[in-house]
């Protein structure tokens, strides 16, 4: 039998579970291929592109890996500021779509700010969005219920990945038309 913590979970994983928990199936049970998408590959290169501006004294780290043996607990998290006492978790966004962070988006933050405080106990942790064509930062709440919900979504998606069950579909079908998995679910 399998230890709780042997089964890596990242967050993307927490990320695709809260947009639909069929994308933990394929991507980490099936190791199933798909042609990333318009809006994944423009996230790719604004990530690339974003100049996220700094105060003096702050370290900017882009595409900071974090990772917690000790719980199977992982995350590449978009961008990393570091000052006197204090981090921000970055997620760099574009406004052109959306000035509003997705749930499934919080979830990620979540775990990346999780795992950060673990790292730099003591510090204080924001998270935040940056729309980089806009170049404005958002600072986005997380509170206890955030917490709650990605100890539950952790276990869930462990699950997932020993079981080998396909989950049910997402509850908003509109989301298929845009997913990069659309073709391995006949039944939606």
């Amino acid at each position: 039998m399998l230890n709780e913590n042997s089964v890596l979970v990242f967050s993307d994983d927490v990320k695709q579970f809260f947009y639909c928990k069929r994308k933990v199936f394929y991507r980490r049970v099936l190791n199933a291929r798909y042609r990333p998408t318009f809006k994944m590959k423009f996230g790719k290169e604004i990530e690339e592109e974003a100049r996220i501006p700094i105060d003096t004294g702050e370290h900017l780290y882009k595409s900071y890996y974090v990772f917690d043996e000790s719980l199977g607990l992982g995350a590449v998290i978009d961008a990393v500021i570091i000052g006197d006492g204090y981090v921000k978790v970055i997620e760099i966004k574009s406004s052109r779509y959306s000035k509003r962070i997705d749930e499934n988006h919080k979830m990620q933050l979540a775990l990346q700010v999780y795992l950060i405080r673990r790292v730099f106990p003591g510090f204080r942790v924001f998270s935040m969005v940056y729309y980089y064509d806009i170049n404005r930062f958002e600072e986005i709440r997380l509170d206890d219920r955030h917490f709650s919900s990605l100890i539950d979504a952790v276990r869930e998606i462990r699950d997932i990945i020993v079981s080998g069950v396909l989950p049910l579909p997402t509850d908003n079908p509109s989301k298929c038309s845009v997913c990069e998995y659309r073709n391995y679910c006949v039944d939606i």
